[in-house]
């Protein structure tokens, strides 16, 4: 059986350089030391936006000097520019403008603020089937996620 979606060591590496890029080396070493010396107040808390498969992870210790960063990662958004509108769900989930909503209220809090999407964005998985005459209109759909997704920091 064939997995969809990255490796999580994939994303594992990820997070770690993007943390060492950010933090720098030195203060990294620091906050492992602080973690080390206080383990109770070196958790991470995580949120989940109600819907759309956007996670962020709060850091909330740093290091005296460094800076708090806040790293948001997406998942199978599948091309869906709407809500999904799947008739099993309770909650009416996703769409972009609720994704951006959510990041401009997230940037006021936290400034420093890494996007990733980690695949599946701009097309289903029934959009490999689709009929000729069906593609312009996926083509076009993706540019408009394209340009969603450049207008929300990504």
């Amino acid at each position: 059986m064939r997995r969809s979606g990255p490796a999580p060591w994939t994303l594992f590496a990820t997070l770690a350089w993007i943390t060492v890029v950010a933090f720098g080396l030195e203060a990294v070493s620091r906050s492992i030391a602080s973690a080390q010396t206080d383990p109770a107040g070196a958790g991470a808390t995580d949120e989940v936006a109600p819907g759309d498969g956007f996670k962020p992870a709060i850091v909330e210790t740093a290091p005296d000097g460094a800076r708090k960063l806040l790293l948001g990662y997406g998942i199978n958004n599948y091309g869906y520019i709407d809500v999904c509108g799947c008739k099993h769900k309770k909650i009416r989930q996703g769409s972009i403008t609720r994704r951006a909503s959510l990041l401009r209220q997230l940037r006021i809090h936290h400034p420093h603020m890494v996007l990733i999407d980690a695949g599946n964005t701009l097309f289903g998985r029934e959009d490999r089937t689709a009929k000729d005459h069906e593609r312009p209109q996926l083509i076009e759909k993706a540019k408009v996620l394209v340009e969603a997704y450049n207008r929300m920091g990504y």
